[in-house]
């Protein structure tokens, strides 16, 4: 079923000890899956032992509108793209 962004979701941050700020370290990602957490751990693309930390929940727009705010634009800490995707866009 395709995501639809009054989807029930939540925003997590994947970080480790290096990380010290939210702003400018780790990843940030949105998910309405409880699997994502062991999908990353299974991914072998993350420091092991990182922490995963759920930051905030809502719909998926609402969890964009956040993840923009620590991820304004794209290359911050671990994320290559700017927070939020398709999902901070409003559709009319």
């Amino acid at each position: 079923m395709a995501a639809n962004a009054d989807d029930q979701s939540y925003l997590y941050y994947i970080s480790d000890a290096t990380c010290t700020d939210p702003y400018q370290h780790g990843y940030f990602g949105i998910s309405s899956r409880a699997s994502r957490e062991r999908e990353h751990r299974n991914s072998g693309k993350w420091p092991s032992g990182f922490a995963f930390t759920v930051m905030f929940r809502g719909t998926r727009r609402a969890c964009a509108a956040v993840e923009k705010q620590y991820r304004p634009e794209p290359g911050i800490g671990w994320n290559k793209s700017s927070g939020g995707g398709r999902w901070r866009k409003v559709k009319r």
